[in-house]
Protein backbone atom coordinates (compact mmCIF):
# COMPACT_ATOMS: atom_id res chain seq x y z
CA UNK A 1 0.00 0.00 0.00
CA UNK A 2 1.12 3.43 -0.52
CA UNK A 3 -0.30 6.95 0.95
CA UNK A 4 -0.28 10.43 -0.49
CA UNK A 5 -1.69 13.86 0.35
CA UNK A 6 -4.08 15.81 -1.98
CA UNK A 7 -3.31 19.23 -1.36
CA UNK A 8 -6.05 20.36 -3.90
CA UNK A 9 -8.70 18.56 -2.14
CA UNK A 10 -7.20 18.64 1.02
CA UNK A 11 -7.23 14.80 1.49
CA UNK A 12 -4.99 11.81 2.22
CA UNK A 13 -5.44 8.74 0.16
CA UNK A 14 -4.43 5.29 0.26
CA UNK A 15 -3.74 2.97 -2.96
CA UNK A 16 -2.70 0.07 -3.89
CA UNK A 17 1.37 0.24 -5.56
CA UNK A 18 0.06 0.20 -9.05
CA UNK A 19 -2.40 2.77 -8.32
CA UNK A 20 -5.90 0.92 -8.29
CA UNK A 21 -7.59 0.72 -4.78
CA UNK A 22 -7.46 4.51 -4.19
CA UNK A 23 -9.08 5.30 -0.54
CA UNK A 24 -9.46 8.79 0.93
CA UNK A 25 -8.50 8.14 4.59
CA UNK A 26 -8.35 11.17 6.15
CA UNK A 27 -10.77 14.75 4.52
CA UNK A 28 -11.64 18.38 5.15
CA UNK A 29 -7.94 19.52 5.66
CA UNK A 30 -7.09 22.88 4.72
CA UNK A 31 -3.71 22.38 2.68
CA UNK A 32 -1.52 19.11 3.76
CA UNK A 33 1.68 19.26 3.15
CA UNK A 34 4.03 16.54 3.29
CA UNK A 35 3.47 13.26 4.57
CA UNK A 36 5.50 10.83 6.45
CA UNK A 37 4.73 7.54 8.18
CA UNK A 38 6.00 5.13 10.57
CA UNK A 39 4.56 1.32 11.57
CA UNK A 40 1.53 3.17 13.88
CA UNK A 41 0.82 6.46 12.44
CA UNK A 42 0.76 9.11 9.40
CA UNK A 43 2.51 12.52 10.00
CA UNK A 44 1.67 15.50 8.10
CA UNK A 45 2.02 19.60 8.50
CA UNK A 46 -0.48 22.01 6.97
CA UNK A 47 1.13 25.84 6.65
CA UNK A 48 -2.47 27.19 6.24
CA UNK A 49 -3.91 25.77 10.14
CA UNK A 50 0.21 26.45 10.88
CA UNK A 51 -0.38 22.61 12.72
CA UNK A 52 1.51 19.16 12.48
CA UNK A 53 -1.19 16.44 12.76
CA UNK A 54 -1.00 12.84 12.56
CA UNK A 55 -3.78 9.84 12.64
CA UNK A 56 -3.51 6.10 12.95
CA UNK A 57 -2.44 4.32 9.27
CA UNK A 58 -6.06 3.75 8.47
CA UNK A 59 -7.46 7.27 9.29
CA UNK A 60 -8.77 7.12 12.42
CA UNK A 61 -7.61 9.39 15.76
CA UNK A 62 -6.66 12.41 14.11
CA UNK A 63 -4.71 14.39 16.52
CA UNK A 64 -3.43 17.70 16.49
CA UNK A 65 0.46 17.11 17.91
CA UNK A 66 1.56 21.07 17.44
CA UNK A 67 -0.94 23.62 16.95
CA UNK A 68 0.42 27.11 17.69
CA UNK A 69 4.12 28.96 16.94
CA UNK A 70 4.09 27.01 13.73
CA UNK A 71 4.81 30.02 10.11
CA UNK A 72 3.81 28.48 7.18
CA UNK A 73 5.15 24.72 7.82
CA UNK A 74 6.37 23.06 4.63
CA UNK A 75 8.35 20.23 5.78
CA UNK A 76 8.27 17.39 7.93
CA UNK A 77 10.71 14.44 9.97
CA UNK A 78 10.04 11.71 11.79
CA UNK A 79 12.29 9.57 13.62
CA UNK A 80 11.24 6.54 15.29
CA UNK A 81 14.40 6.14 17.17
CA UNK A 82 14.72 7.58 20.86
CA UNK A 83 16.42 11.32 20.84
CA UNK A 84 17.65 12.92 24.11
CA UNK A 85 15.33 15.31 25.56
CA UNK A 86 16.71 17.94 27.59
CA UNK A 87 15.23 16.67 31.04
CA UNK A 88 17.44 13.65 30.74
CA UNK A 89 15.16 11.03 29.22
CA UNK A 90 14.67 9.86 25.97
CA UNK A 91 11.90 10.12 23.65
CA UNK A 92 10.36 10.26 20.37
CA UNK A 93 10.71 12.78 17.76
CA UNK A 94 8.93 14.94 14.80
CA UNK A 95 10.88 17.94 13.73
CA UNK A 96 9.72 20.57 10.98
Amino acid sequence: MASGRNAVSGTIQRSNLDGTGMTTLIDDLVFPQPLSATADYLYWTDQDTRKIQRANLDGTGLTDIIITGLTKPVGLAVVTAPVPHPSGSLAPACWV
